[in-house]
């Protein structure tokens, strides 16, 4: 029997597991802070020890990176991009990443990206393309070097 269904059956009811980003952090315990007091509304208790990133979270900044806690040279940051085929003129690169950027310029979106504990960074191809081919070498020799087949 799986840690959600001991629940269904002692409760006798429904149980819904909603899985919402940065849940296990601040948001999750900001939603269930919020929330009625009818029961229906609570929060596993997580404890984090470390962040992946290599420098600490703005929204967690007593937590240390895995790096501190043992680990030198440690930082796999969560990352998003938009990324097209070899070889697409400048001008289609530079018209999509502009209507990509924009939005992330907004102080509304921007603060309610910071508050999920997302660091934006931004930039365009000189700036994606290099930290994309980075991430590939550093993971391709973790893998290499970890015997990963699958």
């Amino acid at each position: 029997m799986s840690i959600f269904q001991t629940p269904l059956v002692q409760l006798d009811q429904a149980v819904i597991v909603e899985n919402i980003g940065g849940a296990p952090g601040v948001i999750g315990k900001a939603a269930v802070a919020k929330a009625a007091p009818d029961g229906h509304t609570i929060g596993v208790v997580c404890d984090t020890h470390a962040v992946s990133t290599s420098k600490r979270s703005k929204n967690m900044p007593n937590v240390p990176t895995i790096a501190e806690s043992g680990f030198p040279g440690f930082g796999a940051p969560a990352w998003w991009g938009v990324i097209g085929p070899a070889n697409m003129p400048l001008a289609i690169t530079s018209h999509i990443h502009a209507a990509e950027a924009t939005p992330l310029k907004n102080q509304e979106v921007a603060k309610k990206l910071e508050a999920q504990g997302i660091d934006l960074v931004g930039g365009g191809p000189e700036v994606f393309k290099p930290f994309v081919e980075k991430q590939m070498t550093t993971w391709s020799a973790f893998i290499k070097a970890n015997n990963i087949t699958e």
